[in-house]
């Protein structure tokens, strides 16, 4: 429907009126032998245009016939756009011969002004006739499908000729046909699933469906009209841009769209600029008027907001995708707290791309995967030590650099970043599959480094008093400790310690850790010896535990550190 309004495609269909031009006749003598009668007919465009045929009516003849390779050829040859016929012909840019062979298809065609053309200045009606040339070109070239793709993209990047709205229009056209014959196959169900694993098993949509899309992106960019390419395609494919099902009537329901095509669509589109993705996140949904992300449901929003563009989850930097993903977050915390084996809607899968995403965001080493080095070197450390347990404190430092964020990068997005760590160690769940770096000792480093000064403008404010909630509601005392900082973390710090070694509340630990005198302590005592007792009868050689190892590095580096 979208085609019949664009004069340049309608020119190059196979219907009665552009066959009545090119093989029409006209009689031109009648002559009687007797009874019978014989008629002298000539073709109408020859009558028309003795000299030489018009190229639309080429265009148009060839076009009828599904010749769009010549058709296209004797387009871009006449626009003087080598670079495009090389391109389309597959043959190399210094065979000069091959130009003069195939400029020899041009003859018997209303040649164009070359020496006004060469000059670049045209009049009102020479501009208009390379300009309608142009569009017949971008015709020619969609018509000829995934083939001739390659040449149509180069040809949309360079011509400064053609009209942006009709391509557009016959470009979009272009992909509602497509899309509708793909749709026609039955879609897999995707319901009530761990949307991160079906994504990684998901088959990429054939090339035949996607070609018109970036097409119709990089003339988009080109010609500096892409809101208004994505607006039409809003109104064209909104279904598919949501992963949702069509309204039908009646009870009958229908299926989604293809997964893998809505993410294929939505990717090119975040990738071909800059501000690609603020502009698609402001779309409206012509049906609730609302804008795209409030538009689209949870499954979709969780592989979306993970969607990985040049190694940047760029979706997870724009503020309701971020305010969202922190909802979700605060609500597996609370859930977990109030509600014990409640199964979540949150996979530990989303949660480590959510750890991923804002390394990658932050241009951190270890988002690129450069901890292996750091765990290989920690590795031979680990074999010199002689059996001696190691502090976390240590480990911390192993991986503090690689947690530094580039500059312009907009920083560590610590909010979210806390908040996942803290349901994977909830979970048991390593952050990165493959790696050997703990998810504590990562969830310590990185709160450690919350609200520091690194010399950053930092793109979202970190909000401290929300995140310390979050690890105290999940007795997280390590990650609090390092997030308090100073005087009162190092307390939480020791109080930890002694809750995990000792089997004592954090009450009791305090009083442990404030007590003024050995009377207080008293209450204490018995449970401290009888597990000491218990441990000389477990070695017959004493080695000091992690917690002491712990309590020694403590000291060393905040009481004992004294100099000259």
């Amino acid at each position: 429907r979208l085609l019949r309004h664009c004069s340049s495609w309608t020119q190059l269909d196979d219907k009665r009126a552009n066959r009545g031009i090119v093989t029409g006749q006209v009689i031109m003598a009648t002559v009687r032998f007797g009874t019978s009668q014989s008629c002298l007919t000539l073709r109408t465009n020859v009558v028309a245009n003795p000299n030489a045929t018009p190229y639309h009516q080429v265009l148009a003849w060839l076009c009828q016939r599904r010749d769009y390779f010549t058709a296209a050829s004797i387009a871009l040859s006449l626009l003087q756009d080598f670079d495009a016929v090389y391109e389309l012909r597959g043959i190399p840019k210094t065979s000069e011969g091959e130009v003069i062979s195939h400029q020899g298809l041009l003859d018997g065609i209303t040649p164009l002004l070359n020496d006004d053309f060469k000059g670049g200045k045209f009049s009102g009606p020479q501009l208009h006739t390379l300009t309608s040339l142009a569009d017949m070109t971008v015709g020619c070239l969609i018509k000829g499908g995934t083939v001739m793709a390659p040449t149509l993209d180069g040809f949309l990047a360079r011509n400064p000729f053609y009209e942006a709205p009709r391509a557009c229009l016959m470009l979009v056209g272009t992909i509602a046909a497509v899309i509708s014959q793909e749709s026609s196959n039955v879609a897999k169900h995707h319901n009530n699933c761990n949307i991160v694993k079906v994504l990684s098993t998901l088959e990429s949509p054939r090339e035949d469906v996607l070609w018109p899309v970036r097409c119709l992106l990089k003339m988009a960019v080109t010609r500096k009209c892409l809101p208004s390419v994505l607006l039409m395609l809003n109104a064209t494919i909104p279904n598919e841009l949501r992963w949702r099902s069509p309204k039908t009537r009646g009870l009958a329901e229908s299926p989604r769209p293809s997964l893998s095509l809505c993410l294929a669509i939505v990717g090119m589109i975040l990738e071909s600029a800059n501000e690609a993705t603020r502009y698609f996140l402001n779309l409206r949904d012509e049906d609730s008027c609302l804008p795209y992300w409030f538009s689209i449901d949870d499954q979709t929003r969780l592989a979306l907001s993970i969607l990985s563009i040049h190694g940047k989850f760029v979706v997870l930097q724009e503020p309701e995708v971020r305010s969202w993903a922190l909802e979700k977050l605060k609500g597996e915390v609370h859930s977990s707290v109030d509600f014990n084996n409640v199964q979540s809607d949150l996979p530990s899968e989303w949660l480590k791309e959510i750890v991923t995403g804002a390394f990658c965001n932050a241009g951190c080493d270890i988002g690129l995967g450069f901890d292996s080095s750091v765990l290989r070197k920690s590795e031979a450390f680990e074999s010199t030590r002689d059996e001696y347990n190691s502090c976390y404190r240590q480990d911390m430092l192993r991986i503090e650099n690689l947690l530094n964020p580039q500059e312009n990068s907009g920083g560590l997005d610590y909010d979210l970043l806390i908040a996942a760590l803290l349901i994977l160690v909830q979970r048991d769940e390593k952050w990165r599959d493959g790696t050997s770096i703990p998810t504590q000792i990562l969830l310590n480093a990185v709160c450690d480094k919350a609200g520091r000064k690194t010399g950053i403008d930092q793109k979202f404010i970190f909000d401290g008093a929300t995140t310390m909630r979050l690890c105290a509601l999940s007795e997280n005392y390590q990650a609090t400790a390092f997030l308090i900082g100073g005087k009162n973390g190092i307390i939480l710090e020791c109080a930890d310690i002694i809750i995990s070694n000792l089997g004592l509340s954090m009450k009791e630990a305090e009083l442990l850790l404030f007590a003024g005198s050995v009377n207080e302590m008293k209450d204490f005592v018995t449970r401290i010896y009888r597990k000491v007792q218990i441990e000389k009868k477990q070695f017959a050689e004493f080695f000091p535990s992690e917690s002491q190892q712990h309590l020694l590095w403590l000291l060393e580096q905040y009481s004992m550190n004294v100099r000259k």
